[in-house]
C-alpha cells in the first residue's frame, strides 16, 4: 500500500521522469492483479489519513477503470466490472460509499466512482437498492452538507449518463432509468430538502442534478410551481458593486432556468407531462415570477464581470420563448398572457448585449411563425413599426469593444462569427414583419436609403445594414406594383449616387490602407446589393421604361470591368493623376471585389428576370462584346465568363432555336483554339510553368505595374482556367441540347486530355519534374482553404458540444501550414490554380456528360475514359472525393441506362477504379483499427509542431470519412439505384447449383419473393455481378467493419439487397464456395454488431441481415451451428433452441428472439474464423 501511495504522488509530479515511472508501475499492477489494484485504490480513496492529493489521484485512477469516453472501451470496462467476484465488488462499493463527503479537492472523485459503478450494475439489474442506500446514507445522524453535496453529484453523473446515451439502444437506457424510477419519490424529496437549505453550493448543485432528472423523469405541477417560486425569492435589486449575495442569486436563477427549459423542450413526452408544462402559464403567479425576474435583471446596470447576469437574462428569455408555443396552441383565448410576454420581450430586444437581444429576436420570430395559425390582436402596426426600427439598427455590424463584449467574445473574429447568424435571425424577423405589414416596412426602406443618399452617407456599416434590410423587406412584398412609383424613384436615386461615389475614387489618399483604401468600391458593392433587392419592381417598370433597365444593366456591366490596374482605359482613368493608387493593394483588392460582385449580380439578375430581359438581349450582348474588344489586359477573366453566362440564361427564353444555335456558335468560336489542344504531361508541366520557379516581383512602380507584361506561364494558366470555366458555365446554363450539340462534343476530348495530365502529374516519375519550390503546394494531401474549413467546422462543433472545453477558434495559428510562404506568394498561386483548375475540370466534364449523353460516347471511347484515370491511384483523398462526386457519379448515372454503354464504357472503367479505391480505403480503416487495439505510448517527435500534427490528423480523419461515404454512395448507385433490369434482361449466364435444392422445394410464394429480390439490384449491378460476385461480396462485407456508424447504416441496406439477390439467383457455383463468401459476410456482420450494436438503427438492420444469412446457410452448410459457435462463442445448443422456438414465428418475432441470442456480442470483440 505504501508503494502505491508513493506512486500516486508521482502521478501529479511536475517531473516527467516521475510521471513516466508512475505510469509504468500502474500499468504493471493493473495487468498483473486487476482486482487487487482497484481494491487498493478504493482503500486509498477511503482513508482520510492519506494526503488529499493522493486520495484524488487514487479516485481518478479508479474512475478511469470504470468508464471511458470511448463507447466500446466503456462497455468493456462495465462488462469487466460485472464479472468481478461479489465480495470484491462489495468491498469497493463500501469504500467509495464511505468516501462520499470526505474529499477536499475538486472535482470530487468518490461521487463519480459511485455513479459509474451504479451505471454498470443497473444495466444488468444488479443493484436495485442503490438509490435508497445512497439517499439513506446522506440522511444519517452524522450527515453534513459535504455528504449531501457528494450524494447529489453522484445522482447527477447518473442522469448525465442517461442523457448521453440517447443514441444507444433504448433497452440499455431503460434498464438504468427503471432502476431510478423505482426510487424517484425519494430522489425528488431529497433534492427538495437540499434546494430549501441555506447552503448556496448545495442549492445550485441540487438544481443542476434536478435539470438532469427532468430531461427524462416524470414531473408534476407542484415541481413547476416550486421552481417559479424559487425565481421570485431571488429578487434582484440594483447595487453599486456586485456582492456575493447577488452572485449567488444569479447562479440559482441560471440553474432554475436550466430546469424549466429542459422540461419545456422535452420531446416525445406523455400527455400528463404536456399538461404539467402548460401549468407554468396557467397559474398567473408562475408566469409573473418569470417575467418579473427578467424585468429586474434588465434594470440592473451591466458591470465589467457580469457573465452570470447576461446568462440569466438569456435563459429567462428562452423560458418565455418556450412557454409561448404552449400559450398559442392551448390557450390563445388568454391574450393577457401574450401581452405580458410581448411587453417584456419588446424591451429585451433593445438590450445592449447582442447575445441577450438575440434571444428576444428568436422569440419574435416564433411569434410570427405562430401568428398566421393563431391570429392575435396584440400584433398591431405600432408593434410592427417599433420592432422594425430596432431591427434596422441591430443590422449595423458591431465593432469589438472589450468593455461591452469582452466577457462574451474573445476578439473581432469571434464576434463576427456570431453576428453572421445573428443578422440572419434579424433578417428573418424583418421578413416576418413585412408579411405582417409590408407598407410600413417598405416605407422605412425608402426613407432610409433616400436619406443616406441625400446626406452623402459614406458609413459602410450603415449601407451594409440597408442592403440586408432592403433584401429582407422587398422579398416579402405582397404586391410590388402598389409601391412601383416609390421603388423606381429609389432606384434612380441609388443609380445617381453610385456614379457620384465612383468619382471620389481619385481623391483617396495614396497611403491609405485597409478599409479606408477600399471604401469607394466597398460602398458601391453594398449599394449594388440594395439595387438588387429593388429589382423586384423590374417586371413592372420594364414594360414602359426599357431605357431604365438598359441604363442599370450597362452600369452593372461597366462595374464588372472597373479594375484600375487592368481591363479598359476608362477604368484606369478612375485614379486620375493619383497613379500611386495603382500600387495600393487594398485599393486594388476593393475594385477586384466590386468587379466580382457586379459579375455575380449580373448573373443573378439574368437568372431571376430572364424573360423580361430577352427584349434587350442584343443590347446587353453588344455592350459586353464592345467592352471586351477594348480590353487592355487579361482577356481571359472570370468576369467575362460570368457575363456570358448571364447572357446564356437570357438566351434560354428565346423560342427560336436558330438564334440559340447562332449565339452558342459565336461563344464557342472565341475558344475554338481549344478544340485542337492536346499536350502530354511533360508539355503541360512546361506550358503552365510547373518546372520553373517564378519569384515574386517586388519594387514595381506605378507605370511598370500597368505596362509589365504578364509572364507566359501565368497567362497560360489563366487561359486554361478561363476556357474550362467558360465551357462548364455555358453547358450548365444552356437548356437546349439542340443548340449545344454537336459543337460542345468537340471540347470533350481536350477536357479529358487535361484531366489525364492533372492525374498523371501525381505519378512518381512526373512529380520530380516539377520544381521543388512548388511541390509542397502541388502534392499536398489537401489545400489550405479546405483544411481551414474542416478545422473551423470541427472546432465549432466541439465548442457547441462541450462548454467547459476551451477551443482555439480565435487562434490564427492553429491548423496553419508550417513554413508556408506569405499570402500571395508564387507557391500559393500555384496551389490555388492546381486545386481550383482540377475541380473546374471535373465539374465541366460532369456537366458535359449530363447534357450530352449518349451522343458524347460516339466522340470518345473507353480508351479516353480509362486514360483519364491514369495516375488516379496516387491521388490524395480530397481529389478522389472530387473525382467521384463530379465525374464518376455523373458518368455512372448516365451510362447505367444503356446496356451497350455499360459493356463498352462503364465496366472497363469501374474494373480499374473500384479495386484501387477499395484497397486504399480498407487499408486506412484497417490501420485505424490496429491503432485502436494497440495505441501508441504517447512518445512524440519533439521536432514536430504537435498542434500542426493534430490539425492534420483531424483533417485526414474527416477526409477518410467523406471519401468512404462517397464510395458507399457510388456502390449504392451501381448496385441499387441504376435502372432495374427488365424481366427479359439476362446478364447472368451462370449455371450454379448452390441452394438449388432449396429453390426447388420453395413454394410459389417464395418463388415470387425470389423474383422480387432479383429485381432490387439495378442493371449495372447485375452486370457487375455477372463477372463473379466474389469481389462485390468482399467489398461490401468489408465496409461493414469501417468504424463510422453513419457509414455502417448505409452499407447495411446495400448488403441486405445484395445478399437477398445472391441467395435468390443461383450465382454461387458450388456449395464449397458458400463458406468462403458468406463466412466473410456473416463474420463481418458479427463484427459490425460488436462495433455498432449499441445504435438502435444499426442493430436492427444488422439483425435483419444476420437473420437472412442464418436461415439460408443453416439449410445448406454442414455443421453450421458449430461454425457459429466458433465465431461467436455462443453454444450451438442456444442456436438449436432458437430454431425450435421460432419454427412457426414471423420475421419480427424471429428478429426479437435472435436479438436475445446475440445480445452478448453487442459491444464485445469476437473472433472471425471464416473471413
Amino acid at each position: 500500500m505504501d508503494s502505491l501511495i508513493k506512486v500516486l504522488e508521482k502521478t501529479v509530479s511536475s517531473n516527467q521522469a516521475d510521471q513516466n515511472e508512475a505510469v509504468v508501475y500502474i500499468q504493471k499492477f493493473c495487468n498483473e492483479d486487476f482486482i487487487g489494484f482497484i481494491q487498493a485504490l478504493s482503500d486509498v480513496l477511503y482513508d482520510q489519513q492519506n494526503q488529499p492529493v493522493v486520495r484524488a489521484a487514487a479516485g481518478l485512477q479508479l474512475k478511469n477503470q470504470l468508464t471511458s469516453r470511448d463507447e466500446h472501451v466503456r462497455q468493456k470496462q462495465q462488462d469487466r466490472w460485472r464479472t468481478l467476484p461479489e465480495s470484491s465488488r462489495a468491498h469497493i462499493k463500501d469504500r467509495v460509499f464511505k468516501a462520499l463527503g470526505t474529499e477536499i479537492f475538486r472535482p470530487l472523485l468518490a461521487p463519480q466512482c459511485v455513479a459509474y459503478i451504479a451505471i454498470a450494475e443497473l444495466n444488468e439489474k444488479q443493484w436495485p437498492e442503490f438509490i435508497g442506500a445512497l439517499v439513506e446514507n446522506a440522511r444519517g445522524p452524522t450527515t453534513n452538507d459535504k455528504l449531501r453535496l457528494a450524494t447529489l453529484e453522484a445522482i447527477g453523473y447518473i442522469c448525465q449518463e442517461i442523457v448521453a446515451s440517447e443514441h444507444q439502444q433504448n433497452s440499455r437506457k431503460r434498464e438504468i432509468t427503471n432502476g431510478l424510477n423505482a426510487s424517484m419519490t425519494t430522489i425528488y424529496s431529497y433534492i427538495g430538502q437540499c434546494v430549501s437549505s441555506q447552503n448556496y453550493e448545495l442549492m445550485t448543485t441540487s438544481l443542476q442534478c434536478l435539470s438532469g432528472l427532468m430531461s427524462w423523469a416524470q414531473v408534476n405541477q407542484d415541481l413547476m410551481r416550486f421552481l417559479c417560486q424559487l425565481l421570485r425569492k431571488c429578487e434582484m435589486k440594483p447595487v453599486q458593486v456586485p456582492n456575493e449575495s447577488s452572485d449567488e442569486k444569479l447562479a440559482i436563477i441560471n440553474s432554475t432556468c436550466d430546469c424549466l427549459n429542459v422540461c419545456l423542450e422535452r420531446k416525445h413526452s406523455k400527455t400528463d407531462s404536456f399538461e404539467v408544462r402548460t401549468s407554468i402559464y396557467e397559474d398567473e403567479n408562475n408566469l409573473r415570477a418569470i417575467i418579473s425576474t427578467l424585468d429586474d435583471l434588465n434594470r440592473l446596470p451591466i458591470q465589467q464581470d457580469t457573465q452570470a447576469h447576461l446568462d440569466a437574462m438569456k435563459k429567462l428569455s428562452q423560458v418565455i420563448t418556450n412557454i409561448l408555443r404552449y400559450v398559442y396552441i392551448c390557450h390563445p383565448e388568454k391574450p393577457q398572457h401574450l401581452q405580458d410576454m410581448y411587453s417584456i420581450m419588446k424591451v429585451i430586444i433593445d438590450h445592449p448585449s447582442i447575445t441577450v437581444n438575440a434571444e428576444s429576436i428568436k422569440f419574435w420570430n416564433k411569434v410570427f411563425a405562430l401568428a398566421p395559425k393563431k391570429p392575435n390582436p396584440s400584433i398591431n402596426d405600432e408593434l410592427t413599426a417599433s420592432l422594425l426600427i430596432v431591427c434596422a439598427n441591430k443590422l449595423v455590424r458591431a465593432k469589438y469593444d472589450c468593455k461591452l463584449y469582452g466577457y462574451e467574445f474573445d476578439c473581432q473574429q469571434d464576434l463576427d462569427q456570431f453576428q453572421g447568424k445573428y443578422r440572419g435571425e434579424i433578417c428573418e424577423l424583418c421578413r416576418n414583419l413585412t408579411s405582417q405589414n409590408d407598407r410600413i416596412c417598405f416605407e422605412l426602406v425608402c426613407n432610409s436609403i433616400a436619406k443616406s443618399a441625400q446626406q452623402r452617407n459614406i458609413d459602410l456599416s450603415e449601407w451594409d445594414a440597408l442592403a440586408f434590410l432592403s433584401s429582407a423587406v422587398c422579398s416579402k412584398l405582397k404586391d410590388p406594383s402598389m409601391y412601383l412609383i416609390n421603388g423606381v424613384e429609389l432606384i434612380k436615386v441609388l443609380s445617381i449616387y453610385m456614379d457620384s461615389t465612383l468619382q471620389q475614387a481619385s481623391v483617396i489618399p495614396p497611403d491609405a490602407t485597409g478599409s479606408e483604401a477600399s471604401l469607394i468600391p466597398d460602398l458601391i458593392s453594398t449599394q449594388l446589393s440594395c439595387l438588387s433587392a429593388l429589382y423586384v419592381f423590374l417586371p413592372y417598370w420594364h414594360q414602359n421604361d426599357k431605357e431604365l433597365t438598359k441604363d442599370l444593366m450597362r452600369k452593372v456591366i461597366l462595374f464588372a470591368f472597373h479594375r484600375p490596374d487592368k481591363f479598359i482605359e476608362s477604368s484606369r482613368q478612375l485614379v486620375g493623376n493619383n497613379t500611386h493608387l495603382l500600387k495600393n493593394e487594398s485599393f486594388l483588392r476593393g475594385f477586384r471585389g466590386l468587379s466580382r460582385h457586379a459579375s455575380a449580380h449580373f448573373v443573378r439578375t439574368c437568372m431571376d428576370y430572364s424573360k423580361h430581359l430577352l427584349d434587350i438581349f442584343d443590347f446587353l450582348k453588344s455592350s459586353i462584346d464592345y467592352l471586351f474588344s477594348i480590353v487592355v489586359d487579361n482577356p481571359y477573366s472570370t468576369e467575362k465568363c460570368q457575363l456570358y453566362e448571364g447572357l446564356t440564361l437570357i438566351c434560354n427564353e428565346n423560342s427560336d432555336d436558330g438564334m440559340k444555335k447562332k449565339f452558342v456558335l459565336e461563344l464557342f468560336e472565341t475558344i475554338s483554339w481549344f478544340k485542337d489542344y492536346e499536350l502530354t504531361c511533360d508539355q503541360f508541366i512546361d506550358f503552365v510553368g510547373l518546372n520553373r520557379f517564378e519569384a515574386e516581383q517586388d519594387g514595381l512602380d506605378a507605370q511598370n505595374l500597368i505596362s509589365q507584361p504578364v509572364p507566359t506561364a501565368q497567362l497560360n494558366r489563366v487561359k486554361l482556367s478561363y476556357v474550362i470555366n467558360f465551357i462548364g458555365a455555358i453547358t450548365k446554363r444552356l437548356t437546349s441540347r439542340a443548340a449545344l450539340l454537336p459543337e460542345i462534343l468537340s471540347f470533350a476530348r481536350p477536357v479529358l486530355n487535361l484531366l489525364f495530365t492533372m492525374h498523371a502529374i501525381w505519378l512518381p516519375e512526373m512529380k520530380v519534374k516539377c520544381v521543388k519550390e512548388y511541390q509542397p503546394f502541388l502534392f499536398a494531401p489537401f489545400n489550405s482553404s479546405y483544411k481551414q474549413h474542416i478545422l473551423e467546422t470541427i472546432l465549432v462543433q466541439n465548442s457547441t458540444n462541450s462548454s467547459d472545453t476551451t477551443t482555439p477558434t480565435g487562434s490564427s495559428t492553429f491548423g496553419d501550414v508550417p513554413n508556408r510562404p506569405s499570402k500571395g506568394s508564387s507557391g500559393q498561386y500555384i496551389e490555388i490554380f492546381s486545386w481550383n483548375f482540377y475541380e473546374a475540370l471535373l465539374t465541366t466534364m460532369g456537366t458535359i456528360i449530363n447534357k450530352t449523353s449518349p451522343e458524347l460516347f460516339s466522340y470518345i471511347d473507353v480508351i479516353h475514359l480509362q486514360t483519364a484515370l491514369t495516375g488516379a491511384e496516387y491521388l490524395p483523398s480530397l481529389k478522389l472525393h472530387k473525382l467521384i462526386k463530379h465525374f464518376i457519379m455523373p458518368l455512372v448515372n448516365n451510362c447505367s441506362k444503356d446496356q451497350k454503354l455499360i459493356e463498352t464504357q462503364l465496366l472497363p472503367l469501374l474494373s480499374k477504379l473500384l479495386p484501387f479505391l477499395f484497397e486504399a480505403l480498407d487499408g486506412q480503416w484497417g490501420k485505424i483499427a490496429k491503432e485502436e487495439e494497440n495505441p501508441s505510448n504517447g512518445i512524440s517527435d519533439g521536432k514536430l509542431d504537435q498542434t500542426q500534427v493534430l490539425a492534420d490528423e483531424m483533417v485526414q480523419d474527416q477526409l477518410l470519412r467523406n471519401l468512404s461515404r462517397d464510395f458507399i454512395d457510388l456502390m449504392n448507385l451501381i448496385l441499387i439505384e441504376s435502372v432495374p433490369a427488365s424481366s427479359e434482361t439476362n446478364v447472368h449466364n451462370n449455371s450454379g447449383t448452390f441452394l438449388a435444392t432449396t429453390h426447388q422445394q420453395s413454394n410459389t410464394t417464395n418463388s415470387r419473393q425470389n423474383q422480387q429480390d432479383l429485381h432490387k439490384i439495378g442493371m449495372l449491378g447485375l452486370n457487375l455481378l455477372a463477372g463473379g460476385p466474389d469481389f462485390v461480396m468482399k467489398v461490401m462485407a468489408s465496409t461493414l467493419t469501417w468504424s463510422d456508424s453513419t457509414l455502417n447504416f448505409k452499407t447495411i441496406f446495400i448488403n441486405q439487397q445484395l445478399v437477398k439477390h445472391i441467395l435468390a439467383s443461383n450465382v454461387i457455383k458450388s456449395v464449397d464456395e458458400a463458406p468462403v463468401w458468406f463466412g466473410c459476410m456473416i463474420g463481418n456482420v458479427i463484427t459490425s454488431l460488436r462495433m455498432f450494436g449499441e445504435h438502435e438503427q444499426n442493430c436492427s438492420g444488422l439483425l435483419t441481415l444476420f437473420l437472412t444469412l442464418y436461415e439460408n446457410l443453416n439449410k445448406v452448410i454442414p455443421n453450421f451451428h458449430e461454425h457459429l459457435e466458433q465465431m461467436t462463442g455462443i453454444p450451438r445448443s442456444t442456436f438449436m433452441k432458437y430454431d425450435h422456438d421460432t419454427l412457426k414465428s414471423n420475421e419480427k418475432s424471429k428478429r426479437a428472439s435472435l436479438r436475445k441470442v446475440l445480445d452478448s456480442l453487442v459491444g464485445q470483440k469476437v473472433n472471425m474464423i471464416m473471413r
